[in-house]
């Protein structure tokens, strides 16, 4: 039997899925904190505007199978289609449903965008992981006469498998690191009393003291910290739906009492997500301590000790990582084009751009001479 495509355009609409949404996301093989309803939802709410959301579900009579949350965006008058608006938020992405489900929704989802292929010309699923076995599926049934996908490597992260105990894992790491870890543990030490707190409820101190060390240098400069209203409010409300839920994690490292360092992360199905990692470069001896790798050397130690399957850097790459371990997870970003006209046209249009699609879009497609669709 085919499945039943429902749109949903508002937030009012939306907000009632949120039992079904998240036994959707129970059944997948490979769930992610960031496909749960809370997450997706609040991202929406506070990072998207109204009426432009186009979120498609697949329901198998009155069941709930398959989710595919999409935002309607335009870049230099090209009608886009993302998934979501979740891509500024450096987060992974996936098709939300069973692996078992999956050719029956994406079936359904290629048969809806058929039907309404006036209203976009480009697909943009970012940030989606080669192992959780959507990738190919995705670039295969979103392919014939009217569009066709090519996918381009994105947002690689790290992870640690969480093996053994972490002394076994310490060990292993290089030399010259782990000496200059301890060395580093040490002048900390001989400054003031070293304090490590793990936080798992909502706590707004804890959070506003969080949002001012991202505040502090280059974040602060750069307008990468949590600072505009809309944001800290985001957060606020996002950590009383994870502390809920007991997905939240926030680690705050002090010496002499004043915190130097903090990470805000996600606990699921025995994962820790790194969300964001801030350092106090108001403190005077930020320099001499690498207060960054001495919160992420107490909170891996936390996560082995607390028998954790994983830690997930889960992207951006950063070099400091590279420290930890070398296990990558691959990305991809795939691009779906509603025929060879919207491809073209996309190509000209953005191929000066300077935009997020430059990176993404122009390499992949005019550097690879975009091919024709299937024949």
């Amino acid at each position: 039997m085919s499945l039943t495509i429902r749109v949903i355009k508002d937030f009012d609409e939306l907000l009632p899925l949120g039992e079904g949404w998240d036994s959707v996301v129970s059944s997948m093989e490979y769930p992610m904190p960031f496909i749960t309803h809370s997450y997706v939802y609040l991202a929406l709410k506070y990072l998207c505007r109204d009426k432009k959301l186009h979120v498609i579900t697949a329901w198998d009579g009155e069941k709930l199978i398959g989710i595919l949350p999409l935002y309607r965006s335009s870049y230099r008058m090209v009608k886009v289609f993302n998934f979501s608006c979740l891509q500024s938020l450096n987060d992974c992405s996936n098709v939300i449903c069973s692996l078992r489900d999956l050719d029956r929704v994406l079936t359904a989802v290629k048969k809806h965008l058929d039907d309404i292929s006036a209203t976009w010309e480009l697909l943009l699923l970012y940030k989606f992981p080669t192992a959780y076995k959507t990738v190919e599926a995705l670039t295969v049934k979103l392919a014939d006469r009217n569009m066709y996908a090519i996918t381009k490597t994105t947002d690689d992260s790290y992870y640690i498998d969480m093996k053994g105990s972490f002394d076994e894992y310490f060990r292993g790491l290089n030399k010259k690191f782990r000496d200059n870890r301890r060395n580093m543990n040490n002048k900390m030490s001989r400054e003031g009393k070293v304090e490590f707190e793990v936080i798992t409820k909502y706590d707004a101190v804890s959070l506003d003291s969080f949002f001012a060390i991202e505040d502090t240098g280059w974040k602060g400069e750069g307008a990468n910290s949590i600072k505009l209203r809309k944001q800290v409010e985001y957060y606020n409300e996002l950590s009383r739906a994870l502390s809920e839920k007991k997905h939240l994690l926030l680690a705050v490292l002090k010496v002499g009492g004043e915190p130097i360092a903090a990470i805000y992360g996600f606990l699921f199905n025995g994962i820790f997500y790194l969300s964001k990692i801030a350092v106090n470069y108001a403190y005077p001896g930020h320099k001499q301590f690498s207060p960054g790798q001495a919160i992420l050397y107490r909170l891996i130690k936390y996560c082995f000790d607390e028998k954790l399957k994983r830690f997930d850097f889960y992207g951006p790459f950063y070099s400091y990582e590279a420290h930890w371990t070398r296990n990558i997870n691959e990305k991809k970003t795939i691009l779906v084009f509603n025929g060879r006209r919207a491809a073209v046209k996309s190509c000209v249009i953005l191929k000066k751009s300077s935009d997020l699609l430059k990176a993404i879009f122009c390499k992949t497609a005019v550097d690879q001479k975009v091919p024709h669709p299937a024949r």
